[in-house]
């Protein structure tokens, strides 16, 4: 038997092995979450008032999708919720926000997320993009500016998904979107504290992921690079 088959078994084997995941890879991305429907999509969006959060958010309003968005600074909020009605497709769409510090208690974050369901309905997408940055070596960062990182970073994400997840469960279909940073995938000198709590998001996705892909979740991480954003401290360009 001289056939290319035993002549090259690996070959065929490492194809075989490569076509296989690249169709479990399609139907995973493009058949099991390809279906979902963003108009008439309820999006909510945190730190949606500048930044990352307001582009992602003037985006969900171009698909159709019915948007809050979530931040502390109530006039940066009518403003933003203002310009991104101009984006509007349809009458119909309801654009919105709430006033909320996600660093607050549990109980203040889903009593504030109860209401927007209430009034807007069912969130199908979350993006968590409220996010804060502190450039500086570690031993010269302020406790308080690491502890409020995290909890804006880290916690302000963890909130926010825990409120959603039970509804998407229920109804076996939802995302969740973390917006960490390229300095979850390489770290920068000056900014120990910051990359630790992109890291942490990024452990955090993958590790939900597991959780809740049986309910038909999907859950995202973005690592965004150098971006213009108010999110971002360059100070530690002049210190280092």
């Amino acid at each position: 038997m001289d056939s290319a088959f035993v002549e090259y078994p690996y070959i065929f084997g490492t194809l075989f092995i490569s076509a296989s995941i690249a169709i479990t890879i399609y139907f995973v991305r493009y058949i099991t979450f390809a279906t979902f429907e963003y108009e008439g999509a309820h999006v909510l969006i945190t730190g949606g008032s500048s930044g990352i959060g307001f582009e992602m958010a003037k985006e969900y309003v171009k698909m159709k999708s019915h948007v809050t968005i979530v931040g502390r600074n109530l006039s940066k909020l009518a403003s933003a919720c203002s310009a991104l009605k101009n984006f509007r497709i349809s009458p119909e769409q309801k654009i919105s926000f709430v006033a909320l510090d996600v660093t607050s208690s549990e109980e203040t974050v889903v009593k504030s997320l109860g209401d927007v369901v209430e009034a807007v309905g069912p969130i199908s997408i979350l993006v968590n993009s409220a996010g804060i940055s502190f450039a500086n070596q570690l031993e010269d960062l302020k406790f308080a500016d690491i502890d409020s990182l995290f909890r804006t970073n880290v916690i302000g994400s963890i909130l926010p998904t825990r409120f959603v997840i039970p509804a998407m469960k229920r109804c076996r279909k939802g995302k969740v979107i973390f917006i960490a940073s390229q300095a979850a995938q390489v770290c920068i000198h000056g900014y120990t504290a910051y990359c630790a709590s992109k890291w942490a998001l990024r452990g955090l996705a993958e590790a939900l992921q597991m959780e809740v892909k049986p309910y038909n979740i999907s859950i995202s991480i973005a690592y965004p690079p150098d971006t213009l954003t108010p999110g971002i401290s360059f100070c530690f360009l002049s210190q280092f």
